[in-house]
């Protein structure tokens, strides 16, 4: 992780002020002023969305000899680090601080909401991931359920498994969904034969038509509209979604679903 070397200089002479206001405190006291410092800079860096330096300074504060919450503080870390959408850095996170939390160091909701974070930061189905029992409680809470599935139906759809994403849908209420969990049923019930008439999205490509260039989920319900019709999925039309897509990180996938189904 890169944070610039001009950080580094004013960190170097704030630090050597701090030492020379707090001379009379002794190391422990140091510790835990330089601490609530390090970490007060870590929260509103990452309330700038400047995520690297927030992960910098937590990490500064996470290498004092002090007496502090350990699981928050790396939770913190691993949470920044996820806003990145930077997977390496990510990934590199996760493993640093994995042993903390799987060796029984911290609290149940703790270890959850780093399995969480750990889950949704992979490849993988939560079941492939997680164990039995931990996989049962995650999906159970009201805190990660949603967000699991939304993980585990990404993962199915880069796989093409576009039934096990069908069935996971309550069709009683997706009706009244967000247009992004809309579109994602409408790409599954086409896909899987469900819905060979009107999609979901259809009132708002119909509704907005300025916006059929802009926004990802109405490309995407033109795409689909004209598939119905018989016309393949073209890998220009792919194209313009990514270009779209570049906006929305946590969507990108979506166009690599595209690609795999394009002509």
């Amino acid at each position: 992780m890169l944070v610039d070397n001009n950080i580094k200089e004013i960190e170097n002479k704030l630090l050597q002020k701090f030492n020379t206001e707090n001379s009379s405190l002794n190391t422990t006291e140091k510790n835990k002023k330089l601490f609530e410092a390090y970490s007060l800079a870590a929260e509103e860096a990452k309330n700038q969305n400047q995520f690297d330096l927030a992960i910098y300074l937590y990490q500064k504060a996470s290498l004092l000899t002090y007496e502090h919450n350990k699981s928050n503080l790396y939770l913190n870390i691993i949470s920044t680090a996820y806003s990145t959408n930077k997977t390496q850095l990510i990934n590199k996170i996760i493993d640093k601080y994995a042993n903390y939390f799987e060796s029984g160091k911290s609290n149940k909701e703790s270890l959850y909401e780093f399995l969480f974070f750990k889950t949704v930061s992979s490849n993988k189905l939560s079941s492939e991931i997680l164990t039995k029992e931990h996989n049962s409680v995650l999906l159970k809470s009201k805190t990660y359920r949603d967000l699991l599935i939304e993980h585990n139906n990404k993962i199915y759809l880069l796989r093409g498994d576009f039934k096990s994403v069908y069935d996971s849908f309550d069709k009683k209420l997706i009706a009244n969904a967000r247009i992004d969990k809309k579109i994602i049923f409408d790409i599954v019930s086409v896909m899987t034969s469900k819905n060979k008439s009107r999609l979901l999205c259809q009132s708002d490509y119909d509704s907005y038509p300025a916006a059929r260039d802009t926004s990802y989920s109405l490309k995407i319900c033109g795409i689909l509209l004209e598939y119905l019709n018989k016309i393949p999925i073209s890998k220009s039309k792919v194209f313009e979604l990514q270009e779209i897509l570049v906006k929305f990180p946590s969507k990108k996938y979506l166009a690599q679903v595209f690609i795999l189904l394009a002509n």
